[in-house]
């Protein structure tokens, strides 16, 4: 019994890691062409090559900025300091740049495949929500605009992969300290949803 179980969980594991690998494939067939794209000159100078702020890197001083300076009319020190990491890294070669975006996204898909997979237990249907979600016109803007990509709009990708994130890690801290137990179909129907399905649910709709 034990040799059985053992072997339904490692081609659980296989499954899962498949449909991973599927995911990160689609994902970067269609946004891993803007590794050869350049940057725009529309909200690229502000936020990367033309701000001094990032172009210094990431430095004490270019942290206390970030957290304490709103340009551009927005305030997302998070993604002020990647830019500034990213041109530490790469420069003011665009296609670094490019591929930070492209990566965030990735882990974002992922992580809402393995949260909806954790949550409901359907896997395929998590899969496919995951792989919407990964090649969705929605998010032409956040990662690939008109065959260009706008670095500027890494905030909507860093807010996803926060989101997908929370999801993931939240379930297991509200249920730290509380004992596993079995919950017949009948039983969940009369206690209401769960805190994982709450926040599903919530993840769905907001």
């Amino acid at each position: 019994m034990a040799k059985i179980l053992s072997h339904e969980r490692r081609h659980g594991l296989v499954t899962i890691a498949g449909v991973c690998l599927f995911l990160a494939t689609i994902t970067w067939l269609v946004f891993g062409r803007t590794l050869r794209y350049d940057f725009v000159n529309y909200d690229d100078p502000v936020y990367v090559y033309d701000n001094p702020q990032v172009t210094g890197g990431l430095t004490a001083h270019g942290v206390i900025w970030a957290f304490t300076s709103g340009p551009a009319n927005n305030w997302h020190p998070l993604t002020w300091l990647t830019h500034m990491l990213d041109y530490q890294v790469y420069g003011r070669n665009a296609g670094g740049h490019h591929f930070t975006n492209v990566l965030l996204h990735t882990i974002a898909v992922l992580l809402l495949f393995l949260v909806f997979a954790q949550m409901t237990g359907a896997l395929w249907r998590s899969a496919f929500v995951a792989a919407l979600f990964a090649i969705h016109p929605l998010h032409v803007e956040s990662v690939l605009c008109d065959d260009v990509d706008l670095v500027c709009v890494r905030a909507d990708v860093q807010t996803d992969a926060g989101d997908a994130a929370l999801c993931a890690f939240a379930p297991g801290l509200l249920a730290a300290g509380t004992p596993a137990k079995v919950v017949s179909a009948e039983s969940k129907r009369k206690t209401g949803p769960s805190a994982t399905q709450f926040l599903a649910h919530h993840a769905i709709n907001s």
